[in-house]
């Protein structure tokens, strides 16, 4: 609920838009770790790619800066080999590139 009332709060305030979306982008980052592992445990790292939400994580941070807090939340879950397979090497593989 106080999210809520921050977002309400400052919904208005342009120059509050970027660090609420930062706020966010972190607070969510549990949450995809959560999901990271569920499809990891469910379908294999093997079996997982890794996308992206831009342009939308631009609100919150750069395209760099989106791509290494996703790197970093998938090998927190799965390690530096498999989160390479995440983000290249399975698509490499399953689009025979």
């Amino acid at each position: 609920l106080a999210a809520r009332d921050e977002i309400a709060e400052t919904a208005n305030n342009i120059a509050c838009t970027k660090r609420l979306a930062c706020r966010v982008a972190q607070r969510i980052a549990k949450q995809v770790c959560r999901r990271v592992a569920f499809a990891v445990e469910h379908f294999g790292p093997a079996r997982c790619f890794c996308g992206g939400d831009w342009p939308v994580s631009l609100l919150a941070m750069g395209y760099a800066e989106t791509w290494s807090l996703n790197r970093r939340l998938v090998e927190e879950v799965v390690g530096a080999d498999e989160a390479t397979a995440i983000f290249s090497g399975n698509a490499i593989d399953f689009y025979k590139l």
